[in-house]
């Protein structure tokens, strides 16, 4: 789930409405914080409908004024309890309807000067002090917390940090790290993802291809292949995997974990030695541990992208000698590809609940199966004689035995990069260990 606060100066007008609809779509499952609209509360409903349709909102509008904030949320996914409303905040208590999540949530614009800031300060104390879950406080201060904070206009003076600086410290609150984007706002929208704890999971067995280089490689699956005596082929040949599986995990955590640490420790050792060298230039020594440092960094930055190019399935290289970030780019989009975080359903209804696009992707599937049926009508060989025939030795030939050869040839032409089998090991893995 997400958080959103957004300073969107001036709703009335049609194409920020417009705008601010996509940005809601985009955002579907988060809840979200408007603030500065400057739109007055007998027009806010009709606003809040064209731009987050079928959505609950509340507003720390008085009737008839202009209305600072806003909080809008989905309430298929979420409750919004407002507990405080005041002309400079809305706080409340989120929770998910699906999941065990609740945290306090504060909305935040606050007013133009010092002196009109004061009770904003006071009221988030108060707040902080009643507040027994965790809590999130976003928006708007109209304040910044230190005097780099502006980028542009004039330079911060001490005083008018000096408030939000007592507050952050008497309630122990922390300031987030942002990236900044402000569309069509001159205020950049602020998204915080929240994610549940949970137990933490062992990840698939997935097979990496580097290891297939390691010297101990052979002689691991050997061992794993020679030992035990199982009955039936596939049975065995399921133990075995089963066995080297094991192993092999065991020598990529021996041998290949925390590449990046590894990359550092290298690059931190080759500059030390180069320092040395710099006082003493026809030391052998150092020329042989220098030598040895840079081969030992060429190996690690060649395994780190062998892994990255794996992972983003990536089966071509045209962006230099190093593509971390090019993989990086290639494994995010997958992973953003590769989530439904809406889906429509046949009534046009849509849905952004997990459980809710599960059942309907089974559903949908449920109904392309179709049911069973009672009888097949039976092949009539009159009409397949009709057709073009296969020779007695054609026949055969289709039926005859698969040779090994056969076998390691077909495997010789699957590409490196392709999905890996339901086991984990992919065609490296058995074209490298093909010989045992």
């Amino acid at each position: 789930m997400s958080v959103v606060t957004w300073n969107v100066r001036g709703m009335n007008k049609t194409y920020k409405q417009k705008e601010v609809k996509e940005f809601v779509r985009i955002n579907n499952k988060a809840v979200i914080a408007i603030v500065e609209h400057r739109v007055k509360d007998l027009k806010a409903n009709e606003i809040i409908k064209k731009i987050a349709p079928g959505w609950e909102w509340v507003s720390n509008a008085r009737t008839g004024q202009k209305g600072r904030i806003w909080v809008v949320w989905d309430p298929r996914i979420y409750i919004f309890d407002p507990r405080e409303i005041d002309e400079q905040l809305i706080h409340g208590q989120i929770s998910m309807k699906s999941k065990p999540v609740k945290f306090g949530f504060t909305a935040v614009y606050g007013l133009h000067t010092i002196k009109d800031r004061k009770p904003l300060w006071d009221k988030l104390r108060q707040i902080n002090s009643n507040q027994q879950r965790p809590w999130l406080a976003m928006g708007d201060f109209n304040a910044v917390l230190h005097v780099t904070d502006r980028q542009h206009g004039s330079e911060v003076q001490d005083m008018k940090v000096k408030d939000f600086k007592e507050y952050m410290m008497d309630t122990g609150m922390n300031e987030l790290q942002s990236v900044l984007e402000p569309l069509i706002s001159d205020h950049s929208p602020l998204k915080l993802m929240i994610t549940q704890g949970h137990t933490k999971k062992s990840r698939p067995f997935r097979f990496v291809n580097c290891i297939d280089d390691h010297p101990l490689f052979i002689q691991q699956v050997e061992k794993a292949w020679k030992e035990g005596k199982e009955a039936g082929k596939m049975q065995t040949v399921w133990h075995k995997l089963k066995r080297t599986k094991k192993l092999v995990k065991d020598l990529n955590t021996k041998h290949y974990k925390g590449l990046e640490g590894k990359i550092k420790e290298a690059r931190k050792e080759l500059q030390t030695i180069q320092e040395d060298m710099s006082n003493r230039m026809q030391d052998t020594e150092l020329i042989e541990k220098e030598k040895i440092l840079k081969q030992e960094l060429e190996k690690w930055v060649q395994i780190e992208e062998s892994v990255y190019k794996q992972k983003s399935r990536v089966q071509w290289l045209k962006l230099g000698d190093s593509n971390s970030g090019y993989f990086f780019a290639q494994m995010k989009h997958r992973n953003s590809t590769n989530g439904i975080q809406i889906l429509t359903d046949d009534m046009g209804r849509q849905l952004v609940l997990d459980d809710e696009i599960e059942a309907e992707v089974l559903g949908y599937y449920r109904k392309l199966l179709g049911s069973k049926d009672d009888s097949i009508p039976a092949i009539n060989p009159n009409v397949i004689k009709m057709g073009t025939t296969l020779s007695r030795e054609q026949q055969m030939h289709l039926i005859r035995q698969v040779t090994k050869e056969e076998i390691g040839e077909a495997l010789k032409e699957i590409n490196d990069l392709k999905a890996l089998g339901y086991d984990g090991f992919n065609a490296v893995f058995f074209k490298k260990a093909w010989v045992v």
